[in-house]
């Protein structure tokens, strides 16, 4: 298993359980930290549907989700930071927030697989004997 996809199963492991816990245990240390109302349930749960389809997905992928995944990372960027400033939200969700803009700005940014043609050259002076 790559570090990319242990980072998104963690990922998605910690907003599962800041889920759950905004829902259900507001008063639970992790969410001393974090906003306990329904409109970041909802965003939780489309940062696990984002994350889900990132794991689930194999690279190369296409150019519209990839410029999907470019336009969300910067939205989500730019909007915590705009929460932040007016200190709207709480320090972990701002944190988890920037983390997931940039896993999907870096799976975003990913390049199709390089193609090598052979030129035709004899490479035989290359070769151990």
């Amino acid at each position: 298993m790559g570090v990319k996809k242990l980072l998104i199963i963690a990922t998605i492991l910690l907003v599962s359980a800041m889920l759950f816990d905004g829902l259900y245990q507001k008063d639970a240390p992790l969410m001393w930290l974090a906003a306990t109302t329904v409109n970041y349930a909802y965003m939780r749960v489309a940062l696990i549907v984002v994350l889900m389809t990132l794991l689930i997905t194999n690279p190369p992928r296409s150019q519209y989700f990839r410029t999907f995944l470019a336009g969300f990372a910067s939205a989500l960027f730019v909007g915590t930071i705009f929460l932040t400033q007016t200190y709207a939200v709480g320090l972990l969700d701002a944190v988890i927030f920037v983390e997931v803009a940039i896993i999907c700005m870096i799976e975003a940014l990913e390049s199709d697989p390089v193609r090598v043609r052979k030129l035709g050259f004899n490479y035989a002076f290359a070769k151990k004997k």
